[in-house]
């Protein structure tokens, strides 16, 4: 497959709440890029600081004309807001391809790659690597946890791709996005399934996704799946689906711990569940 054409016109989604101090390193690495637009989703009302400070990047960089900010109303549908905030970002888009990026990624040029490879030859979804901020030994640890299986297993799916909108506008199932709860505090399977997961997952069934074995961003925040509840809720949805030795060498590579407990936790519990109700 041809890498080396050129990029074709895109647009860029990029969801912001509160993170007025990251919007500089975002908005600077993405004009880099040379997108034809930035659109930046914030709330409605949008929050103290936000837009002046879109604003002041923006001339500051000399790419006011291609940064356009949008207000989303709240959906009460939706269970986790920002999936709404980011699919009004995509439908707003003046053009079908659409690289999305997160407020706290620093995108390179590798993110070029799966802009040229969505919307050709069925392809609808192409993802690229992000690499965490790493602090300390257990951040080191876990980068070469990554880096060992990526390697041996190929590389996994992000929230930093590039979509192609009539794809996705085919394929996404809405009542089940509805319902899909925010990945950082959801319980069980939810834990597994982020709002970029759900889209991929939609559009797979009908059209070819990739995960490229290139990091196209530096990500300036902790990842989520690291926080322990997140950890914790994972080994729960791990013990419907894998067995002990597995799951120990996943916790152990990514240096996540709290994993063994959701999953001992759930196996017992479920256990003595069985237990109660056989008594009965």
């Amino acid at each position: 497959m041809e890498l080396g054409v050129d990029v074709r016109p895109f647009s860029i989604v990029i969801p912001v709440h509160t993170e007025t101090e990251l919007i500089e390193g975002c908005l600077r690495s993405c004009c880099q890029l040379d997108p034809s637009e930035v659109v930046v989703c914030l709330d409605n009302p949008p929050q103290d600081g936000v837009v002046e400070e879109i604003s002041r990047v923006s001339r500051y960089l000399g790419i006011q004309e291609r940064v356009r900010v949008i207000l989303v109303d709240r959906n009460l549908e939706y269970a986790f807001h920002q999936a709404w905030v980011r699919r009004q970002g995509f439908r707003a888009a003046k053009h079908d391809l659409i690289l999305t990026v997160d407020i706290d990624n620093v995108v390179n040029k590798n993110v070029l790659q799966a802009v040229r490879l969505a919307g050709r030859e069925d392809i609808g979804f192409v993802s690229c690597l992000t690499r965490h901020t790493w602090r300390g030994p257990l951040g080191l640890w876990r980068l070469i946890g990554f880096t060992i299986s990526n390697r041996l297993v190929g590389p996994a799916m992000t929230g930093l791709y590039a979509l192609w909108r009539p794809f996705w506008l085919e394929t996404e199932d809405l009542m089940s996005i509805k319902r899909l709860g925010n990945a950082r505090i959801a319980p069980g399977q939810s834990a597994l399934i982020g709002e970029d997961a759900h889209l991929c997952e939609s559009m797979r069934n009908r059209y070819r996704c990739i995960f490229l074995d290139v990091y196209g961003a530096r990500c300036v925040r902790d990842d989520c799946n690291d926080l322990p509840s997140v950890q914790f809720e994972t080994g729960r949805v791990y013990a419907k689906k894998m067995g002990f030795f597995k799951m120990m060498a996943i916790s152990f590579l990514f240096a996540r711990f709290r994993i063994p407990l959701g999953y001992f936790s759930e196996r017992f519990g479920g256990l003595r569940k069985a237990r109660s109700r056989s008594w009965y």
